[in-house]
Formats: structure tokens, sequence, C-alpha cells
């Protein structure tokens, strides 16, 4: 690929390296599915619906898991937005809509603005509710994507927004901005307030997920801004959870 189009290797397959210093291109996902909202959850799982409470006695925050992990400490974690950490218990509505109940608190955060990565991790009480690494208890995750290529199709599932997928289509970074946008990449469409820390994932064949990034929100008028998940496993000593 170069800054003036699309090579034609780059028009058959878009290869984006998770550990890599820079994006090399946007990944373009075109919505096809009509947002459902979520009921309360049944396990703390990968796009249930969460509120942050804010240290500082402000208004609590809603926001989206992302996938599960487990650390080299022995602990469990809930990766999600970094903006989405005000400092305070995190709860999520269990089983009966509005029963808050406590899962954890954040460990690790970044959150370098509208131009970096944003993404945390939430280290979970052991004695909170059961957890599921699958998708909304539902779909299997299998492991961390390598790389996506032009035919590949991209979810995430969203508090707000729902289930959400599209067909990538290769696209260049058009100006100096997006070269710069360090580890996250870019998915046409529009995701809501509540849906920050959504797991974004490709869709396989057989109806499983491999794990991409977490929702960071919108760039307007343009795409959905995601943050990849493998350098921040790795920088956190986290490995994804499967089973």
């Amino acid at each position: 690929m170069t800054d003036g189009g699309v090579t034609p290797q780059g028009r058959r397959m878009v290869r984006v390296l998770f550990g890599a210093v820079c994006v090399v291109a946007v990944i373009v996902v075109v919505i096809t599915v009509a947002p459902s909202l979520k009921p309360a959850a049944t396990a703390v799982s990968p796009g249930a619906g969460i509120v942050v409470d804010d240290a500082d006695g402000g208004e609590a925050k809603a926001c989206t898991l992302g996938f599960l992990a487990s650390g080299a400490d022995g602990a469990q974690y809930a990766l999600t937005a970094g903006h989405c950490n005000q400092g305070g218990d995190v709860a999520m509505s269990y089983r009966i809509t509005g029963n808050l109940r406590k899962i954890g608190r954040f460990a690790h955060t970044v959150h370098e603005g509208r131009w970096g990565p944003d993404i945390a991790a939430i280290r979970l009480d052991d004695d909170g509710p059961r957890r599921d690494p699958r998708i909304l208890t539902e779909r299997d995750v299998t492991g961390v994507a390598k790389h996506l290529l032009a035919e590949d199709t991209l979810c995430f599932d969203g508090k707000t927004s729902g289930f959400q997928c599209g067909t990538i289509s290769p696209a260049l970074h058009s100006g100096a901005r997006f070269r710069d946008m360090t580890g996250l990449i870019l998915i046409t469409g529009r995701a809501e307030p509540g849906d920050s820390g959504s797991p974004v994932y490709r869709l396989e064949p057989d109806g499983s997920a491999s794990a991409v990034g977490v929702v960071n929100g919108n760039l307007p008028g343009i795409a959905v801004v995601v943050t990849l998940l493998r350098p921040y496993l790795e920088q956190w000593d986290l490995t994804l959870t499967t089973d």
C-alpha cells in the first residue's frame, strides 16, 4: 500500500499486525445488522453491560465488557475501554434488570485521548457473579486473531447497539492524523453511548469468534474506533480466556 492508493495486493488482503508500532490501514466495515437492546446479564461475559461508579461522587458511567482474561498473578480480568475508568467500583445488572452487582475494580488503564489507545483491564472479584468467556454466554471465543483479510467479517456486541456486523474492504489512512493512530483500527458505522468497551471480533465460518479488540467510540462522521487487543494482553501479562 502507498499513501496514494491501494496496490493490487492491497485490494486482495488487508493485513493488520497487532504488535506493530503503527497502523498501516483503515479497516472499513459496513454495518448491516439492526441494533437490539440487551436484558440483564446472566454472567460476567463479553458484551454484558456494566456501570462504573465515579470515585469523586459524580455520575456513574455505562459501558460494555470486552473479552475475559486470566492474569499471571492468578486473578481473573475483563477488558473494556480505558475512558470507562472513573476510579470507582464496577457493577453489572445481574439476572434482573436494575439488580446491580459489584464485579470488580480497574487494575490497568490506557487512555491516550481521541487518537491513541483506549483500553483497560478490570480485576474481577473472586466472589462475584459467575464468569463465562463466551460472547453473551453464547458465542465461543477461540483465540486472538493474528491478521485480518479482506473477506473477513468483523462484529461487535454493544450494551446499546447490540450485535453489529459487516464486511471489510481495504482503505488507507488518507492523512497524517490517521497514520499517527497507533494500535487502532477503524470500522464504519456508529457506536452509541454505552457501547464503549464492546468486544470486537472476527466472525469465523463455524460461528465462533477470534478476538480483535475493544470499541473506544466514534470518529465523528467516519467510523468506530477500536483498540487492538494483543499488545495489551502481552503488556499486562494476561491470557485470553477461551473456556
